[in-house]
């Protein structure tokens, strides 16, 4: 059985992700207008340290006051730190909720702290890169994917996306879906190549085998051999 949420929300995420840890780089924008957030002192020093490291994931910076442009902001225990740019994918969340900025430059500065990346833990393939990605970016990912895949009874999904029919496909299969099944083959035919298709973008499973195992024949059936001759047999190749 497929859970269709799971299953749209798994093809969905590993799209994001691939386009975020496309080779080239990841993309960025600026903002309309930039959104300050609020470090304390030493995580404005380890700010700086780590410059490289959050323009990699498309957060470009500067630490000054809104008012003068370049004059570096001294005194008290926080810096004001602006953000200019972030990753073109999570740009409507971000520019609209300067808390969840802030929460994501704070995780990532501890994530840094607890385990600096190096080069062999950036990877290759987005699977690879998302060893030193934040967390707070991936959270954000899993999110919007979560929130545009197909919800349950739904029956408006993907009239864009070209329907392949499943090659093999049972013709008998019964779809206990709003969907389609040819959408219902689409989609599956989509999960197929993803890297991790047993779960969805928050862990949870997206497929469940479902086997009807025979209970035992009887005693006198079998004719009180222990050894299980007389049982039942399971016809494995109903589920290849």
């Amino acid at each position: 059985m497929f859970d269709q949420h799971a299953v749209s929300e798994r093809i969905r995420v590993e799209r994001y992700l691939e386009g975020l840890c496309r080779e080239e780089g990841v993309e960025v924008v600026e903002l309309e207008e930039e959104v300050g957030v609020v470090v304390g002192r030493e995580e404005a020093r380890e700010l700086d340290r780590w410059r490289e490291e959050f323009e990699r994931w498309g957060f470009k910076f500067e630490k000054r006051t809104r008012s003068g442009r370049g004059r570096k902001e001294d005194g008290g225990d926080y810096v004001q730190v602006w953000i200019k740019t972030v990753p073109k994918i999570v740009k409507e969340r971000l520019s609209k909720d300067p808390k969840l900025l802030q929460e994501l430059v704070r995780g990532y500065l501890a994530q840094l702290d607890e385990k600096p990346p190096t080069v062999e833990g950036r990877g290759s393939g987005w699977v690879g890169k998302l060893q030193s990605c934040p967390g707070g970016l991936v959270e954000l990912i899993n999110s919007k994917a979560c929130r545009g895949a197909i919800m349950f009874n739904d029956r408006e999904y993907s009239r864009t996306l070209s329907v392949v029919p499943f090659e093999g496909a049972d013709s008998n299969l019964v779809w206990f879906t709003g969907l389609s099944a040819e959408q219902a083959k689409d989609l599956l035919k989509q999960l197929a190549e993803t890297r991790f298709p047993f779960m969805c973008a928050h862990a949870r499973p997206s497929i469940v085998p479902i086997v009807n195992l025979p209970a035992p024949a009887t005693t006198e059936a079998r004719g009180g051999d222990r050894k299980g001759e007389g049982r039942r047999k399971i016809d494995w190749s109903l589920l290849t």
